[in-house]
């Protein structure tokens, strides 16, 4: 048998290296998280303008869409795929995050607290309900809604609360129909913010549960962006496709609260 060709020191011919991949950027839990953490929550709005679980329902049903309609996206707009691979690990993350931020928001707070805070949600829900019914066609008044936004902390419902009892005041006449509101009108609406307000503020959330919600703020902002993101590339790459434009039109209009600070994933 024949021996094989060896080099001028003995040793067998090299093989040549195999190329390198190009390099590329892999989303994961971790890398969102991580940008999530970069951001600077001075940075965003003040307030979430929509709850956590209205963008959560949203931003599933866009990932279906996107997820769909994915090479038509990305042939004919300038939507990145980073984006939309973003979008499921985004929404994880505030799943988690407002998760831990609840339990820890619970965790120790005491049975008046508790029970102011679930009086007060229920407050503001019967006001809002009645005045978009039964004021539907103002449209002044409906803009004001919007910016009486759905935030679930104890600083949100005291400040929703507040800017809802000059509006059950002025269209008394008109909401007075739903049953559920108080018959002491607007006095109510200010009894029930002053009584969370004193019981917020001696009862200050630990450090960690003012972490936990800064970064479920964090988190809720950033996968915002990323929605916002696609939807507007979506309705750019289908506008003479009505049905399809219409998978990707804003649920929460100018009202949503973009940071508008580019948090979405990078466009690589």
């Amino acid at each position: 048998m024949a021996t094989p060709k060896r080099g001028a020191r003995g040793a067998a011919p090299k093989k040549k290296p195999a190329a390198r991949a190009a390099k590329t950027t892999t989303l994961t839990i971790a890398s969102i998280r991580a940008s999530i953490v970069a951001l600077s929550r001075s940075d965003l709005p003040e307030k979430l303008r929509c709850s956590v679980s209205d963008l959560l329902f949203h931003a599933g049903r866009l990932r279906r869409s996107a997820k769909k309609l994915r090479e038509e996206l990305l042939a004919n707009s300038r939507l990145k795929p980073a984006v939309i691979d973003s979008l499921p690990f985004c929404i994880e993350v505030l799943e988690e995050a407002e998760d831990e931020w609840q339990t820890l928001r619970s965790k120790g707070a005491p049975k008046a607290l508790k029970d102011a805070r679930i009086a007060a949600a229920k407050l503001r829900g019967v006001a809002v309900k009645a005045l978009r019914h039964f004021c539907e066609e103002d449209n002044e008044l409906q803009v004001r809604l919007n910016e009486i936004m759905e935030g679930d902390g104890d600083a949100d419902l005291v400040d929703d609360l507040k800017k809802l009892a000059p509006l059950v005041d002025a269209n008394w006449d008109a909401i007075s129909a739903e049953k559920k509101l108080p018959r002491d009108k607007s006095d109510a609406y200010r009894k029930r913010a002053a009584q969370l307000e004193e019981l917020r503020l001696a009862n200050e959330p630990t450090p960690e549960a003012k972490r936990a919600l800064e970064f479920r703020d964090k988190a809720f902002f950033y996968l915002l962006d990323a929605e916002r993101e696609i939807r507007k590339c979506g309705r750019y790459a289908f506008s003479e496709e009505p049905k399809l434009a219409e998978l990707f039109a804003d649920p929460f209009g100018s009202s949503g609260g973009s940071s508008n600070n580019g948090s979405a994933p990078p466009a690589t």
